[in-house]
């Protein structure tokens, strides 16, 4: 599916430098960039998740998790929702055991801004 998703855009891309639309054209590169459905490229996605998880960014990582749990995973049927929930678990307890491994100190800036109630308990 993201292929044909990437090949639209292409096609459209092609569109908008015939038309001569470059304004549109930057404005459309910039909506890509910004999608957050990664144009529903797995390995996009998993990118993304990394790239938060090594920047440290808790409250990102937990948005983009809520944003793909409304858009995504909230159309998978109920079987696989455990297994969603386990990936949810182990990717923060990946964050976590990144945070210490390459940054102690963020330990104590984690505990004091997002308190250990806020985590994901073990499901």
């Amino acid at each position: 599916m993201g292929s044909a998703v990437e090949r639209t855009d292409e096609h459209v891309r092609d569109y908008l430098i015939y038309r001569g639309f470059t304004n549109t054209l930057k404005h459309l590169d910039n909506e890509i960039k910004a999608d957050k459905e990664k144009g529903l490229r797995v390995d996009k996605i998993i990118e993304q998740l990394l790239q938060l998880v090594t920047t440290f960014d808790l409250f990102g990582l937990k948005e983009y998790w809520i944003y793909l749990d409304r858009r995504l995973f909230c159309r998978l049927e109920d079987v696989y929702r455990s297994t969603v929930n386990k990936l949810r678990t182990s990717l923060y307890r990946y964050y976590l055991i990144n945070t210490v491994q390459v940054s102690p100190a963020m330990i104590g800036q984690l505990c004091s801004t997002v308190g250990g109630a806020r985590l994901p308990k073990k499901d």
